[in-house]
């Protein structure tokens, strides 16, 4: 990574880099840290951040986002956060955090398909002498709660994946769950960061 100190670039690690030391990023290279242009002008690819098709044109005094590439220009950029402050840091943590709620609705779902397990067999059992074993199988294997511990998680991701699309990055499926509970008069509890 090179870095200006007293008007001469220098290459560091990444790892001595801190805030207001000015970065040097040229074509080709992925912008590591979050911050500020101070000189220069580059086409951004933002893709993996934002989602935008196209690349966006940046000059000085507009901020830039670590994880985006720079694919034509160089420009200097004044550090405002490194590492875990960035806000690609800070996506991939929310991102992570989302695994916690899938358990809780699939173990949601668990229990749901244990009440469902004897009425579900009772069931079956009377639909073995009026249609047979194919019957009686289907029926047993239909359980809703069975198909729920699948779908359910499944039809989460897709409501996130939605929102995203719509320019907001919601933490996990909580708060959309928070959301539905509280009705209108605490519409603004949920945890969603808009970008």
């Amino acid at each position: 990574m090179w870095v200006v100190s007293d008007q001469v670039e220098l290459e560091i690690p990444l790892e001595r880099v801190q805030t207001d030391d000015v970065v040097v990023v040229n074509a080709g290279q992925t912008i590591p840290v979050d911050g500020v242009i101070v000189r220069g002008i580059a086409s951004i690819d933002q893709r993996m951040l934002t989602g935008e098709a196209q690349p966006a044109e940046k000059v000085t005094g507009d901020a830039v986002l670590t994880s985006t590439i720079v694919l034509s220009g160089k420009i200097y950029i004044r550090v405002e956060k490194t590492g875990a402050e960035t806000v690609a840091a800070q996506i991939g943590h929310i991102l992570g955090t989302t695994t916690d709620f899938r358990e809780v609705i699939q173990s949601r779902a668990d229990a749901y398909s244990g009440k469902l397990i004897l009425p579900m067999l009772a069931m079956s059992g009377l639909a073995l002498p009026l249609g047979g074993v194919n019957s009686a199988t289907a029926l047993f294997m239909n359980v809703p709660a069975y198909k729920m511990r699948y779908f359910g998680p499944m039809a989460m991701l897709n409501f996130l994946n939605i929102a995203a699309r719509q320019g907001l990055l919601i933490k996990d499926g909580r708060s959309l769950e928070m959301r539905n509970r509280s009705g209108c008069e605490n519409r603004y509890h949920a945890t969603a960061y808009d970008f």
